[in-house]
């Protein structure tokens, strides 16, 4: 045991996510902190990063890199600041997700996507995997604005419908000013309640039971300081 996890290292949920394979799609706003988090926690495994993006000026505001990483590989970049400064292990694939990506021993998937599309084949590929092997991967989708988050949890077949429901066409999406996309602190706040929705379903799943609550869909508003779990009417089905 490193010393820097000794002072949570006898939390329940320590000794049973170090051997979870957790692959995190999208090192930007939400991404990159999911890893810096995920990576004090795990000491045992790596975690997987995959983006193809590069670092850019802009990014600096909202994501976990500083003016050295510009111009990099955003994974690139992850790595060297996870793995040099924190200690942490990090994996990493420059590359999209595709239909194509393999999902074989992948306990866990964090979506943090900026577009439907790619949101859908992640979906998908769980579906698919759960239909051939019989085995589930839990997906936990996060979407971020400048001052609120969604965060979606699919953490049974259960909640396939539900999250269908979720998914629209990008064309559908508001369009957004570029100055009111991207805040630290709200991308910092979702990959915090990410990491503990994340903790919360290893605990269950080792205890057979809902020890820990893993709600559907966690909403965040910085404006009104409020979260809520209510989900909207939009993406209610009849289960609901």
């Amino acid at each position: 045991m490193k010393e820097r996890t000794l002072r949570f290292s006898g939390l329940e949920w320590y000794e049973l996510v170090q051997n979870k394979k957790i692959l995190i799609v999208g090192a930007g706003g939400i991404g990159s902190w999911c890893t810096l988090f995920l990576s004090r926690i795990l000491e045992k495994t790596p975690i997987y990063v995959m983006d193809y993006d590069i670092v850019e000026e802009h990014n600096i505001g909202g994501q976990f890199f500083d003016s050295f990483n510009v111009g990099s590989l955003k994974v690139a970049a992850l790595q060297r600041q996870i793995t040099g400064h924190y200690g942490g292990m990090v994996s990493v694939v420059n590359d999209r997700f595709t239909k194509n990506t393999g999902l074989t021993d992948v306990n866990f998937i964090i979506s943090a996507v900026d577009n439907m599309r790619t949101r859908k084949v992640i979906f998908d590929k769980i579906v698919e995997k759960l239909n051939t092997t019989g085995k589930l991967t839990h997906l936990i989708d996060g979407r971020l604005l400048a001052e609120s988050y969604q965060i979606f949890s699919v953490y049974n077949s259960n909640d396939f419908e539900q999250y269908k429901a979720t998914l629209f066409n990008d064309e559908e999406a508001p369009t957004m000013a570029c100055s009111t996309k991207a805040t630290t602190h709200c991308g910092a706040a979702i990959a915090a309640d990410i990491t503990g929705i994340l903790l919360n379903m290893v605990t269950n799943d080792h205890y057979k039971d809902n020890r820990r609550e893993v709600p559907f869909m966690i909403s965040k508003y910085f404006d009104l300081m409020m979260y809520d779990t209510k989900i909207p009417e939009i993406f209610q089905t009849e289960r609901v």
